[in-house]
């Protein structure tokens, strides 16, 4: 599952608790990172996989924020 669509997936508290947990507000994933704009440093991708609760994986984020952001 790439990150959008974890993040699309997830429902308000959901949100919330994912991103409190990651150390990453709601608005910078919804603004940034869901669409690639901004690439987070390694050790928050980490901080993601583990705030995902085995739905996401390392080695699935590293490969979601090494693509080119598709055009809007």
């Amino acid at each position: 599952m790439n990150f959008y669509d974890f993040w699309k997936d997830l429902g308000d508290e959901e949100k919330a608790e994912f991103a409190m947990n990651a150390g990453i507000s709601e608005n910078y994933i919804s603004t940034h990172l869901i669409y690639r704009y901004k690439t987070p440093r390694l050790h928050k991708l980490k901080s993601m996989a583990l705030a995902s609760k085995g739905r996401l994986d390392f080695s699935d984020l590293c490969e979601f924020f090494s693509q080119q952001p598709e055009p809007v």
